[in-house]
């Protein structure tokens, strides 16, 4: 398995780390699903499917607008 590592702004601004472990690159919807369970791990438990709108990118957008997360950028770790 591959380790990656998630580049993201918290909700102070403060640029942050995350590796982990996956087989190919995560998208940004599974590296926002890592950063959920280690940084917010009680809001992980929510179910975020929006069956109304069909988002394709629930995780992602809850990290944005309910926690001021955005995810820069994912990289290979070396």
């Amino acid at each position: 398995m591959k380790e990656w590592e998630v580049i993201f702004l918290d909700q102070k601004g403060v640029k942050q780390s995350l590796r982990f472990a996956s087989e190919r690159e995560p998208s940004f919807e599974a590296a926002a699903h890592e950063i959920l369970s280690k940084w917010f791990p009680v809001t992980k438990r929510l179910d975020l499917n929006d069956f109304e709108d069909r988002n394709p990118t629930p995780t992602l957008e809850l990290l944005k607008e309910q926690h001021g997360v955005t995810i820069h950028t994912i990289l290979e770790a070396s």
